[in-house]
């Protein structure tokens, strides 16, 4: 998937959670600097007096200009549109410009938004759209001005350009940081995907060479015993059973030198097989799955836990695979992993807080594959949704032998 496609599969299930209708995309510091600019603008016309005309009309052009702040961030070139209009109408009916509506919120705040959340083509229409107005006016402001005034003007277009630029870079590093973030996530699902594979091909060697093993000895002690049977009374058929002991035994040579060739080969192309990973490479782990987007903390107790080799890279892969499911399937921004080692027994947990249910088992085999870890060592596993949103994978592993 490319990075705009991760991004579109992305969005929609954000916005799900959200409220729908006319207060989508609403949030509550956006009501509250709407009410606030209402509030200041309603003093400003009706007790300080600096917004010039009939009381009433200007009372309701405020309102036009200020109310719609709560949807800046859902149509950001819409609300500057309706507020530049209610800066014009209050110039132009009442022959001169307010001294400070609202704090000037209803020209700065739409000014910053269009440039902050609208794409660029919207943000450039909005500036120039607040440039008309603004001139409009300008020019009912000089008519009586001073020179103090002029001066007041100059810095109001100051801090405007500075506002409609201070939204065009929010908006500009919001989306570097979404596109870094998307990156950073494919590019762990890659690697995630190329570890899957090493691992399964490894895996299927592994249990090559175990068939050649169990099968060759098999072979080879039923014809060793045969042959001992009959060493004494039939010598040519002991000499039969030792033949097939060696014959078996060569080819079994062989096809475990084939096998190691390919992991050989392995290393030679960089994937070096050094000691399997375990509970001290989970830090490792957890900071690079942090880094592709999900934030991982991870708590091991006691810190300085030992485990059998062989348990302790299961308990790696467990998590591992855990993690690799948040990142792929989950759509979580947050995961928990706990490993907990006690007297008999090892105890782990990863949870997140994504969307959890039948999306995350969807393809792969992950989760087949933990299960079958788990079983190998005879312990039990619990796989499922939480009440309260998200997933978790817990898992507990018996000290002793694999079953």
């Amino acid at each position: 998937m490319t990075v705009a496609g991760t991004l579109r599969a992305r969005v929609p299930l954000r916005a799900g959670r959200q409220a729908t209708g006319w207060f989508a995309g609403v949030g509550a510091l956006d009501v509250l600097l709407a009410a606030a600019a209402t509030a200041l603008s309603q003093i400003d016309v009706w007790a300080a007096g600096a917004v010039p005309g009939p009381k009433p009309l200007m009372s309701l052009v405020m309102l036009v200009a200020t109310v719609p702040l709560a949807w800046r961030r859902r149509a950001p070139l819409a609300v500057l549109a309706l507020a530049m209009a209610a800066m014009t109408i209050q110039a132009v009916v009442s022959g001169h410009a307010a001294e400070d509506p609202g704090g000037w919120a209803p020209f700065l705040v739409p000014l910053y938004s269009v440039a902050a959340y609208a794409p660029l083509r919207r943000a450039l229409a909005g500036g120039a759209l607040a440039t008309a107005a603004g001139i409009v006016h300008g020019l009912y402001d000089l008519s009586s001005a001073t020179q103090a005034d002029v001066w007041a003007n100059a810095f109001f277009w100051l801090i405007s350009i500075a506002a409609w630029l201070a939204g065009l870079t929010v908006h500009r590093h919001r989306d570097a940081t979404r596109l870094a973030v998307a990156v950073a996530r494919a590019e762990a699902e890659r690697e995630a995907e190329a570890a899957a594979a090493v691992t399964a091909e490894r895996t299927r060697i592994a249990r090559e060479l175990h068939d050649i093993v169990s099968h060759t000895l098999s072979v080879m002690i039923v014809q060793a015993d045969a042959g001992e049977l009959v060493a004494a009374s039939d010598p040519d058929r002991a000499r039969v059973a030792f033949d097939t002991i060696g014959t078996t035994g060569r080819q079994a040579l062989e096809d475990m030198s084939r096998l190691l060739a390919i992991l050989r080969a392995d290393e030679r192309a960089g994937a070096a097989l050094g000691p399997p990973a375990g509970l001290r490479d989970l830090p490792a782990l957890a900071a690079t799955v942090s880094v592709s987007g999900v934030d991982a903390s991870l708590r091991i107790d006691p810190p300085d836990a030992r485990l059998p080799e062989a348990l302790d890279a299961s308990v790696f892969r467990i998590v591992q695979e855990s993690l690799t499911n948040c990142l792929r399937h989950a759509h979580a921004r947050r995961a928990e992993v706990e490993v907990l080692v006690t007297g008999d027994r090892v105890t782990l947990s990863v949870s997140d807080d994504g969307i959890g249910g039948p999306v995350f088992r969807s393809g792969g085999h992950g989760l087949v594959n933990i299960r079958e870890r788990v079983a190998a060592f005879g312990g039990s596993v619990d796989i499922g949704p939480l009440p309260d949103g998200g997933f978790r994978v817990r898992a507990e592993l018996p000290l002793g032998a694999p079953a």
